[in-house]
């Protein structure tokens, strides 16, 4: 399904469009169209290494200008997202959705040999999309960072969230209101800039485990995502188990992948915490 990672099989793919001119505004640099940027995210992408870890991820990442890609994303969406994109206050959150859902159609259209303005979409009891019609397997979800937009491909249910890492948050506040105690004793053992980075290690793992679940943000104090293996109900009522990886982020973000997955019974323990 990818060029680099296919001999190795991952389980998931995680691809990162940074939204920016490319240095010193060289005409020349970066994918010429936006076919071309998915083209390179395919070919590009390589296994991350993490051997304690339940499920595999390849990653690649593509530089999307504006002043040459954004009018191809605007042509490449539906009329609805196309309406939803127009009804965005700030010019910033416009771009990214944009560019995230004109890639989003690229990319599945490379995975069920489809043109992209066949895809079609629909959503969950919770407001999660998916793709409409019965009999696909593929799952996948969007998050967006700072002029950064993750897309998440899996086999299975699929969750992942990018975050601006900032210092402007009551980190100890919000972790008495939505962490569980374990969760809250790894925070405050944090200290200086190591509470922040806790803070966003954790909440990233929240949210991308809510979203793989198909769940809404309201059970974010309800999993603790310490453990890299979470068993929780999804949206249908049942038990699911969910891996989890924290990945490396763009600069100054945090990021967290979450999959549905048949993994052992027990729990297997990250030791790269911050």
């Amino acid at each position: 399904m990818t060029g680099g990672a296919a001999m190795e099989s991952p389980e998931a793919w995680v691809y990162l469009c940074r939204i920016a001119a490319p240095p010193g505004n060289g005409g020349g640099a970066g994918p010429r169209s936006l076919a071309e940027a998915s083209d390179l995210l395919e070919t590009s992408a390589r296994v991350v290494p993490a051997p304690e870890v339940a499920i595999s991820v390849a990653t690649a990442s593509v530089r999307l200008d504006p002043a040459r890609h954004l009018d191809q994303a605007w042509r490449g969406l539906s009329g609805a997202e196309a309406e939803r994109a127009a009804r965005f206050v700030k010019d910033s959150d416009r771009v990214r959705y944009v560019f995230g859902h004109a890639m989003l159609r690229l990319l599945l259209a490379r995975r069920l040999a489809a043109a992209p303005d066949a895809i079609a979409f629909a959503t969950g009891p919770n407001g999660k999309p998916r793709l409409a019609g019965p009999g696909s397997r593929l799952a996948f979800n969007l998050s967006y960072g700072d002029g950064v937009v993750a897309l998440a491909f899996a086999r299975r249910p699929v969750g992942i969230d990018l975050e601006a890492v900032r210092d402007n948050v009551r980190f100890s506040q919000i972790g008495r209101r939505f962490f569980q105690p374990d969760e809250q004793r790894y925070l405050e053992a944090g200290t200086g800039s190591g509470v922040r980075d806790r803070f966003f290690r954790l909440w990233t793992r929240k949210e991308a485990v809510l979203k793989a679940l198909g769940v809404g943000l309201s059970g974010l104090g309800e999993v603790s995502v310490l453990d890299d293996l979470v068993v929780a109900d999804g949206a249908g009522g049942g038990a699911m188990r969910i891996a989890l990886r924290t990945l490396p982020g763009p600069p100054g973000h945090a990021l967290a992948l979450a999959v549905e997955t048949n993994a052992g019974a027990g729990p297997i323990l990250d030791h790269s915490y911050p």
